[in-house]
């Protein structure tokens, strides 16, 4: 009986061979490269959300009207477009400075002033 214990706790061990490692294919690493490449997307879309965000909230004082498009060129993460009040440029300038220094990686450049049909949206039929 104690032989027959032995020879059953033996066999409880699952032998490797039921899981093997898995094989490196060209597949394989495509599917990776592809996830990883996603992911990273991911996290650069997240981070433009924040900073738009970000830029937003900071605008609310000045009552802007505002566009933002994200991802338009691989070096242009997020372009916006913001109309302001003339009398208002010296705060718009203040507050681009200070989201300069919070973001110190990012490039903030103000061009203008802009006449407003930017803001225009038309649809053609």
């Amino acid at each position: 009986m104690a032989e027959l214990k032995k020879k059953s706790a033996g066999k409880t061990e699952i032998p490797s061979s039921i899981f093997p490692e898995p094989k490196k294919s060209v597949y394989r690493e495509w599917v990776d490269k592809k996830l990883k490449e996603h992911r990273l997307e991911e996290m650069l879309v997240a981070y433009a959300d924040s900073v738009v965000a970000e830029i937003t909230e900071s605008f609310l004082r000045l009552k802007t009207v505002n566009k933002f498009h994200k991802m338009l060129t691989p070096s242009t993460i997020i372009d916006g477009v913001l109309l302001v009040d003339k009398d208002r440029k010296e705060e718009l300038i203040n507050i681009v400075g200070v989201l300069q220094n919070q973001y110190p990686t990012l490039n903030f450049m103000i061009t203008g002033p802009w006449p407003p049909y930017n803001f225009i949206d038309i649809n053609i039929k």
